[in-house]
């Protein structure tokens, strides 16, 4: 009898580690970030924001919470007797992992970004920013824009989703982030901007996507910038009611009129 409670008890406390063990998030390495800023030769940098403000101009920033954004602008006057010039970039690497269901499981993922460049010349004011994944299941792979073209995209901007699958409790993904505005050497003024922004999710077309969730390093936020605020939301609600309920009224009254069939198709990404 003994022996056997024993062995039942051994059994109940692994079965009981394993739960934890499925159930307790990976440890991520922590997020590292730089912001840089140069006007002729002055330098600035600091891991979360840098400006300068000479014969030119350089800043930059990245907020990591409550949701990643990341932006940097340069300007620099004409060349006089001296040659002008100024750069700002920002750079922020932060570790995220799926955890749920069974360890091992494949899950796909959408990264929904916001990729902007601006610059005023092709040689002289050039805006660039880009958005890279690391993923242990399925390799490495990136969205880049950029003002002149020569980031391998005609695009200087970028709104859209970066697919990709991770193994859940994988703590190996990386997520990098890296803008920058650069300008100078000019007979006339050039300006130049970048900005960049991240937002990790289960694919919603996963069936089984209510099992996952995200979770990446500490200090940095996961959070769609762009959802509205709850009270906001609730009035958004509201008015597309009422505008429902409009147009019922208004095919009821003109029952006899029939608008033309539109097609409307699904994108992962508009660049511009």
């Amino acid at each position: 009898m003994y022996p056997r409670g024993r062995s039942v008890v051994r059994f109940a406390l692994i079965a009981g580690l394993a739960v934890l063990r499925a159930a307790a998030a990976p440890i991520l390495a922590p997020a590292t970030s730089l912001a840089h800023c140069v006007v002729d030769s002055t330098t600035f940098d600091d891991p979360s924001s840098c400006s300068l403000d000479h014969p030119g101009s350089a800043a930059a920033t990245l907020t990591l919470f409550p949701f990643v954004t990341l932006t940097a602008e340069a300007a620099s006057p004409p060349n006089d007797a001296k040659v002008h010039g100024a750069a700002a970039s920002a750079i922020v690497t932060y570790a995220f992992a799926v955890i749920g269901g069974n360890p091992g499981d494949i899950v796909p993922i959408r990264i929904a970004t916001n990729l902007s460049s601006q610059g005023t010349d092709s040689t002289h004011g050039i805006g660039f920013a880009e958005l890279a994944v690391h993923s242990g299941a399925a390799g490495d792979s990136f969205v880049a824009v950029c003002s002149n073209g020569t980031c391998g995209s005609t695009a200087s901007s970028f709104s859209g989703t970066l697919n990709t699958r991770v193994r859940s409790g994988d703590s190996g993904n990386t997520l990098t982030l890296q803008i920058q505005a650069s300008t100078g050497d000019s007979l006339i003024a050039q300006s130049a901007s970048a900005s960049a922004d991240p937002f990790i999710f289960i694919d919603p077309s996963f069936p089984a996507a209510a099992l996952y969730s995200i979770v990446v390093s500490d200090g940095v936020g996961n959070a769609d910038f762009a959802t509205p605020e709850p009270g906001t939301l609730s009035l958004y609600l509201a008015a597309t009611a009422l505008f429902g309920i409009a147009r019922r009224r208004k095919r009821v009254r003109c029952s006899g009129l029939h608008a033309p069939r539109g097609v409307t198709a699904g994108f992962d990404a508009e660049s511009r």
